[in-house]
């Protein structure tokens, strides 16, 4: 096995753990009852789900990798054919995640009603966003592929002139999209709530002020890479591939505009390690459940009088 696919698992492993442990821990811990944490471990359930999804493709065209996606293709090729679609798919439902994450934040900073709402409908939302990922994924139409004895390597044949610029318009025209829409209501959220802050007691200052933390920089990570492939759309990166998966499964970027290589950047982990980050009371709940068992201490900056407001 190659350093570099060493790497890759290790890391993507710790990654995952991090991220199922997180999962468990919002979930059942009594320092997040609130909405945002809702939609926040939704958000963290299909990340884990799309870095899964990457595996297919980061073993396809590698020589060590194709021992096992071979037995898959020849015996299972339905496997390999719907890891095609959701490359397309958990890039449409990344970006509308983000997008939520943030219309959170500004909603609940607006509106008093809104807590009401997300924790209702946060769920409904959410199979509305499958939903339209999977009318976008449609739009895209994927390349063959198979398996040349001769060479003993995976060939993905090329498509028709036609088809490769339906796809390039398509994708451009969905990035930009994305990014417009993310960089705008990421900028009216952070106004918002710094208006708001002016108004709130210092406990329900300081919450409100983490959870905004958590949406902005999660929204500002998704526009970078969005940003990037924007200014980049149509240029190889057979050079930078390695370099940059290597570095962490933050992003994954494409090798070129090319759909078994990754033809979207997608973010598996930066929510894990944002909130982990800018969240005291994750990191509190972190430690006493790992060195205490048994813990009376409350969560930073809530109090009683306020658990009822902070959304």
């Amino acid at each position: 096995m190659e350093l570099i696919l060493f790497v890759w698992l290790l890391f993507g492993i710790f990654s995952a753990v991090l991220s199922i442990f997180i999962i468990t821990l919002l979930s059942v811990h009594t320092f997040f009852k609130y909405s945002f944490y809702r939609v926040v471990i939704v958000d963290l359930i299909l990340n884990l789900m799309c870095w899964i999804n990457t595996w297919p493709h980061r073993l396809t065209f590698r020589p060590e990798g194709e021992i096992f996606i071979l037995p898959v293709f020849v015996h299972t090729p339905i496997v390999l054919k719907v890891s095609n679609f959701l490359v397309s798919f958990f890039f449409h439902v990344q970006s509308l995640s983000t997008i939520i994450i943030c219309a959170h934040r500004l909603t609940t900073s607006i509106f008093s009603s809104a807590l009401k709402f997300w924790n209702k409908w946060f769920l409904v939302l959410y199979f509305v966003v499958l939903g339209l990922s999977s009318l976008g994924s449609n739009l895209i139409t994927v390349r063959p592929m198979y398996f040349d004895y001769e060479l003993m390597k995976f060939i993905s044949l090329p498509l028709s002139q036609g088809e490769s610029e339906k796809n390039r318009v398509v994708l451009f025209t969905f990035i930009v999209f994305y990014f417009i829409i993310i960089v705008v209501i990421s900028v009216v959220t952070f106004l918002q709530v710094r208006k708001k802050l002016s108004d709130q007691n210092d406990a329900h200052k300081k919450l409100l002020r983490r959870l905004t933390q958590i949406s902005v920089v999660h929204s500002a990570v998704y526009s970078i890479t969005l940003a990037w492939q924007i200014t980049s759309f149509g240029v190889s990166y057979y050079l930078i591939v390695d370099i940059m998966m290597t570095v962490s499964d933050l992003v994954r970027i494409p090798k070129s505009v090319n759909f078994h290589n990754i033809i979207e950047f997608q973010i598996n982990f930066s929510m894990t390690y944002i909130i982990v980050i800018f969240d005291q009371n994750l990191r509190q709940a972190i430690k006493t459940s790992i060195f205490v068992r048994k813990t009376n201490v409350r969560p930073l900056g809530i109090q009683n009088s306020s658990r009822g407001n902070i959304t």
